[in-house]
């Protein structure tokens, strides 16, 4: 015997009430957090690089003035302050990318929970923080066009995306597609600042390490230090250059983002993120080699 008409009719509006109240599918959000923490590891180990270069060419700097004339303590301490101040930006910009790669790890968490509640309620504590050092950033001396990130995109979300993870991303899209904009502005920044501090480092320490030994008189104390100081200055690579590729796939990271809270990811985009942010992070470990 087979079942009433009405039978089917309901079993299939079961099924369409099933879909309808379930959340968007959890596999952009593993994608994306899985970005988001490559580019926080990578950002982390970069920075660090952009620190170290800082100093050094402060100290090259430093070097060259007192052949000119002796410095005074003031001046030192005039100098050191200024570090010290590119530094703490820097740090800064760092707590900044691992907190958007907690947040994009709570929203895959979110989206894959059965019991979501309490991961609704701790995104507060990253996203807190985020803003206020987003702020502190804004204000930056590193960020010349305060203009740039005035304002981010009106997101909407998907009518795919249901429960906790819609109402979390209904009250913190805009908020976190603008702190992706600053990241990217941030880093194009930083990455003309490193540029001058490179050009400026590999000139002073050439002069000193590489043609003033060899156009002395005296012959070269260690020959095998003078041609590996060489061979470096002719072939380290640049890490603005990274500071640039870094800065357009935070760009391209914020429009995966975008397309995620429309409920429309493009896959390919998130796995050319993840190539990205891998070639970033391995350069960057690179130079601690």
């Amino acid at each position: 015997m087979g079942r009433p008409p009405w039978a089917a009719v309901a079993f299939c509006i079961l099924i369409i009430m099933l879909a309808g109240s379930s959340c968007a599918p959890t596999e952009p959000y593993i994608n994306l957090a899985e970005a988001g923490v490559t580019y926080a590891q990578a950002m982390d180990k970069l920075l660090d690089a952009c620190i170290d270069i800082s100093v050094n060419a402060t100290s090259e700097r430093m070097l060259q003035n007192k052949l000119l004339a002796t410095p005074t303590l003031a001046d030192y301490n005039a100098q050191t302050q200024v570090d010290r101040d590119r530094i703490i930006i820097l740090r800064r910009l760092q707590s900044h990318a691992r907190l958007m790669g907690e947040y994009f790890q709570a929203l895959n968490d979110l989206a894959a929970s059965k019991a979501p509640s309490q991961i609704a309620d701790s995104i507060g504590s990253i996203v807190d923080p985020l803003n206020a050092l987003g702020q502190e950033l804004r204000g930056s001396d590193l960020l010349k066009n305060k203009g740039a990130v005035a304002t981010g995109t009106q997101l909407v979300v998907g009518s795919i995306i249901r429960g906790r993870l819609r109402r979390e991303l209904e009250q913190r899209k805009d908020t976190i597609d603008g702190e992706l904009q600053l990241q990217a502005e941030l880093l194009k920044a930083l990455a003309g600042a490193m540029d001058a501090d490179l050009k400026q480092i590999s000139e002073i320490q050439e002069q000193r390490l590489v043609i003033k030994p060899l156009i002395d008189s005296r012959a070269i104390s260690n020959p095998d230090q003078w041609v590996a100081a060489r061979h470096r200055f002719l072939t380290t690579p640049q890490v603005s250059q990274e500071l640039n590729g870094a800065s357009e796939a935070v760009s391209r990271l914020r429009l995966a983002f975008e397309e995620s809270v429309a409920g429309s990811l493009n896959r390919d985009r998130v796995k050319g993120l993840l190539a990205d942010f891998g070639s970033i992070l391995e350069f960057a470990e690179s130079l601690k080699r």
